[in-house]
């Protein structure tokens, strides 16, 4: 599978990504592709069957380029955007099935 995407933050600032791991009742593995900040990033989203619905868990992985280590603790410990950015997701896919 070679699934490629491309995310725009509200800075303008564009991301682009590959799926590199898929399995549909599991899990996904999705790499971030050319980004000047990270050496290697890779989202793990996995699936878990629950009575109401799945649980979702997220996991990401990240090596920083060497001019960019001073922001590892920001990055670690401000975790309000990627919360923000789950729940966006969260709501889209509650919308979506909500049908």
């Amino acid at each position: 599978m070679c699934a490629t995407f491309e995310t725009i933050a509200p800075s303008g600032m564009k991301m682009n990504y590959r799926v590199i791991e898929f399995d549909s009742d599991r899990s996904v593995k999705i790499l971030l592709t050319n980004s000047r900040m990270f050496k290697r990033a890779v989202w793990q989203f996995r699936f878990d069957s629950e009575k109401d619905g799945t649980q979702i868990s997220c996991h990401i992985y990240f090596t920083l380029r060497f001019q960019y280590l001073f922001l590892y603790p920001v990055l670690y410990f401000n975790r309000k955007a990627l919360t923000r950015d789950l729940n966006f997701l969260k709501t889209a896919l509650n919308n979506n099935y909500a049908l």
